[in-house]
């Protein structure tokens, strides 16, 4: 198989859209397709079938568009550069999108497997103060490599169709897969909440001894080693489990006091971090002599005999402690959230007696182990799909470039 190289300005006519004013109601809501970036980045699949906005034969002599074929490549040109798809109907574009109408040279979805190959190189060619565009004239010169038999070409588009049609197909079952995972957690959450319903509400401050919080530590901004002390960053802290690597070193040799140190069952809770993970608690598994609360960092000390941490930990994850947690917390929306001690005391928390927390912790931690398990599968699994297109992409088009 003969491989060729020739710039995409003699292999296709390029052809750059544009908009009718927006203000004119007679130039929209007619039959004309007329795509833009955000068409193409909804698109699933390789087909380009129709648009969120259609124009009128005014508007397309308005804005003195181009009409585009059946079977070309579309590429958003900015914002962002790199979205594909190919046309099965007469479209014509915004100015954001770029046209390949391919020439007898080039197959339409060789094409198109080329430039989602070469996208990379494509975006470095963007220039831009607002954002980053490439221009129709950059695309004329760039280069591509093809075999010279379009039947060829036809072959290899063919069979990379194929194969990632199969890898869109497991990334859609693994997805699937991901909604019955929260499925059965949301319907196990629902029947704790059946219960809680009618119990009655305390403040978190009737199960309190207090809550202690480390200090603002001089650190440097590297992680801490495992043997090396460490103050912890509010990331030590998730909705998953404590993070004791999330820590920065501190400057010099720090004697800290005990009361900081972290220990096996302190429930810890943040008091500064994004909306979302402002509050968020986790309970400590083990010692951690060198890793140190922060001054955002608090312990809520419980009475051992009042209330059992595995109980708090769930009911602080619960909507109901959220929504207080998320209504009290102060400070832009757009940084971080701080909620104070005397909000984090007047939590809503629900009255049971021992025998009930323990039948909610039961509930709660009912197949836990095993959905988290598969979880985390399916994330790494979906982790690998997102990768394996341009490895195959890559792999196919190395190969046989380098025949």
């Amino acid at each position: 198989m003969k491989w060729i190289s020739d710039k995409l300005g003699n292999l296709t006519d390029i052809i750059s859209g544009s908009t009718p004013s927006s203000e004119v109601k007679a130039y929209w809501g007619g039959e004309h397709v007329w795509i833009t970036p955000t068409d193409l980045g909804k698109l699933e699949g390789l087909y380009i079938t129709s648009s969120e906005r259609k124009l009128t034969g005014a508007g397309l002599k308005n804005a003195s568009l181009t009409l585009i074929p059946k079977n070309s490549v579309v590429m958003s040109s900015r914002a962002p550069i790199g979205h594909l798809g190919i046309t099965t109907t007469d479209i014509y574009t915004n100015q954001g999108c770029k046209s390949f109408v391919c020439s007898s040279k080039v197959d339409a979805l060789f094409l198109y497997y080329t430039l989602k190959q070469q996208v990379k190189k494509i975006q470095s060619l963007g220039s831009g103060s607002t954002f980053a565009e490439v221009s129709k004239s950059m695309l004329e010169d760039f280069t591509i490599s093809f075999p010279e038999k379009i039947t060829h070409q036809k072959q290899i588009a063919t069979n990379l169709k194929t194969q990632l049609s199969e890898i869109e197909k497991a990334r859609k079952a693994a997805e699937m897969k991901q909604h019955e995972l929260k499925a059965i957690s949301t319907k196990q959450q629902q029947t704790v909440l059946d219960i809680l319903e009618d119990l009655p509400r305390v403040p978190l401050d009737y199960y309190l001894e207090g809550i202690e919080a480390g200090k603002s530590i001089q650190t440097t901004e590297l992680l801490a080693k495992k043997d090396e002390v460490g103050v912890l960053k509010v990331s030590a802290v998730s909705w998953d489990k404590f993070q004791p690597d999330e820590a920065k070193a501190v400057i010099g040799n720090y004697n800290p006091p005990i009361k900081h140190q972290v220990k096996k069952g302190d429930l810890i809770i943040t008091r500064a971090n994004t909306l979302e993970l402002v509050g968020a608690v986790v309970l400590v598994e083990q010692d951690y002599r060198n890793r140190l609360l922060s001054d955002k960092t608090l312990r809520l000390k419980l009475k051992p005999d009042e209330i059992i941490p595995q109980y708090l930990l769930y009911i602080l994850k619960l909507p109901e402690a959220r929504k207080h947690i998320e209504d009290n917390a102060t400070g832009s929306s757009n940084s971080m959230r701080n909620i104070s001690q005397k909000s984090i005391c007047t939590i809503p928390i629900p009255q049971a007696d021992e025998t009930l927390q323990k039948e909610i912790i039961e509930l709660m931690q009912s197949n836990r182990a095993e959905v988290k398990k598969v979880d985390e599968a399916l994330k790494l699994m979906l982790e690998d799909l997102d990768v394996l297109p341009n490895k195959i992409l890559d792999q196919v088009f190395n190969e046989f470039e380098n025949e």
